[in-house]
């Protein structure tokens, strides 16, 4: 296969330009000058006879090129988007690996606890107030996307939240625009679909969620406690995060997607499976797989 080549000026051949050059042949012409007096003959004395070299192919040989070309496009198209899909899947097992590992860091830092999960006092989002603290809300505090950004170098939600301008999907963190670490590679919303979300984003938008359950079987309550990274049974089979629906309209997964991406923190119904039909999970010894 020939290899790209690079010019002077930047400009790059591709094989397939050789491919089309190789099959355009050159062809050599006679060219003279027709003597006036006897018609279809070149006078010797006003000939000018050079030979020139013109590149030319058939029609026949430029549909064998395009059919060529199509074919080879449509042999590397999915190989392409197979190999995209793929560096999403490891991009993303990254984002939840370095979550998980931020977890652990301040779990070190701050006696083994673990950040809430973001849900709000009364068990939604945004959350209610809670001995005169506002709960389950951009500038919860206390909560998993305010604690451990600060351990990946990202900057908090509520210092996204609290950036000026209205628009949710140019100042919060969402898919192909900022806070790369926040959302799955493979999480998108159009237009249109975002018109369907409840709230319009307006508290955040999340593609990675908390494991809503976490606190449960270890406090014997809810809100606002959390276990102890130590006292977990099993730490590399315990769930910490997870790849949650996102999109409301192509990720339905029960009766109400318009909340799809809404909420912090999640159960397992609500699992997203962007990747080949898999998903990816962290796990609270600071491991992630995809399954």
């Amino acid at each position: 296969m020939p290899a790209a080549v690079t010019g002077p000026k930047g400009k790059i051949r591709t094989w397939f330009g050789t491919l089309i050059a190789d099959l355009m042949g050159s062809i050599t012409i006679k060219v003279g000058r027709v003597c006036p007096q006897r018609a279809g003959h070149v006078c010797p004395q006003r000939a000018a006879s050079v030979d020139i070299y013109e590149s030319a192919f058939t029609l026949i040989e430029l549909l064998v090129v395009i059919a060529i070309i199509a074919i080879l496009a449509a042999m590397l198209l999915p190989v392409l988007s197979s190999a995209k899909a793929k560096a999403q899947k490891i991009n993303c097992v990254s984002n939840l690996k370095q979550w998980s590992i931020a977890n652990n860091v301040y779990a070190t830092d701050y006696a083994d606890g673990i950040p809430r999960d973001g849900m709000g006092h009364n068990g939604q989002y945004p959350g209610d107030t809670y001995h005169g603290e506002q709960t389950g809300h951009p500038t919860d505090e206390h909560a998993w996307f305010n604690l451990l950004p600060p351990n990946l170098a990202e900057r908090r939600l509520l210092d996204y939240y609290n950036d000026p301008g209205g628009n949710t999907r140019e100042k919060l963190p969402f898919p192909g625009r900022k806070g790369k670490i926040w959302h799955c590679p493979s999480a998108r919303m159009s237009d249109g679909e975002f018109a369907v979300l409840n709230g319009g984003g307006a508290n955040g938008f999340f593609s990675y969620a908390f494991n809503i359950d976490l606190k449960k079987p270890y406090t014997g309550e809810g809100y606002p406690r959390m276990p102890k990274l130590g006292n977990l049974k099993r730490p590399t089979a315990t769930v910490l995060m997870f790849d949650v629906v996102f999109n409301p309209v192509t990720e339905v997964v029960n009766g109400s997607p318009q909340f799809n991406s809404v909420n912090p923190a999640n159960r397992f119904r609500s699992i997203g499976v962007r990747h080949d039909k898999g998903t990816v999970i962290n796990f609270c010894d600071g491991h992630a797989t995809y399954y």
